[in-house]
């Protein structure tokens, strides 16, 4: 807290009866103005980059084939349904398990810290989600709280972000094992594609097929040779 700042404050009031004081017990905190935000957006994002959150060497390997995704986001946001389409659209049979959570507002950090908590401690999933819609710094607070990219950074299961568009990049972003530049992208990176699949492994068998047929004219060919010098030997 610095002087000058604008906060949106979370507490319970109490009235003092014998001299009117008002106080007013805080449980949670979030900046306002574009100003503020940005200026904790930078000085966070220099904390996390040297203490390693962002470094290479920790982001984890996608698995080629996920059967199981974990969803972090709100069920009532448009990337909701997009990332869902694309996911089904992709690969048919995937278990999705949807952790709906608040993407901006003073209950969003709370809710996807847990979420976040809770589905990357789980043996079972396989890739994370965490996604919205784009939006201004302040309607995107939640993604540059230090708390979800703790959890993130935390978390057992890989977690691939997908915020808004192209050019909104959050603190969640970098400490992601993968960036996505949009809600649909990140259902894209996640998952393969069953079609493109499929014809990988039609041209695999097509390929094997061929070189087995290959491999048994060549050895029935020496074989032939071996019968014939056997043969002259013999004779």
């Amino acid at each position: 807290l610095e002087d000058g700042m604008e906060v949106r404050l979370l507490g319970i009031p109490s009235l003092f009866k014998k001299n009117g004081g008002f106080h007013l017990r805080v449980t949670s905190m979030e900046l306002m103005g574009e100003g503020a935000l940005q200026k904790a957006f930078l000085a966070l994002q220099k904390k996390l980059e040297q203490e390693g959150l962002f470094a290479r060497e920790h982001k984890k390997q996608l698995p080629r084939f996920p059967f199981h995704i974990a969803l972090v986001t709100s069920p009532d946001a448009a990337a909701y349904t997009d990332v869902i389409r694309v996911l089904q659209n992709r690969f048919r049979g995937l278990q999705v398990d949807v952790y709906p959570t608040a993407v901006q507002g003073i209950r969003a950090v709370r809710t996807l810290t847990d979420a976040l908590q809770t589905a990357g401690a789980r043996d079972d999933v396989d890739v994370i989600i965490l996604t919205r819609g784009g939006g201004s710094l302040e309607d995107l607070h939640a993604f540059n709280a230090e708390e979800v990219a703790r959890a993130i950074f935390a978390s057992r299961v890989p977690v691939v972000v997908g915020v808004g568009h192209e050019r909104d990049v959050t603190i969640a972003d970098f400490v992601a094992d993968l960036r996505a530049a949009t809600p649909s992208n990140a259902a894209e990176l996640s998952v393969p594609s069953m079609r493109e699949v499929l014809h990988h492994a039609q041209s695999a068998e097509h390929r094997l097929t061929l070189g087995m047929r290959r491999s048994v004219q060549e050895s029935g060919h020496a074989l032939v040779v071996l019968f014939q010098r056997l043969h002259s030997t013999l004779l």
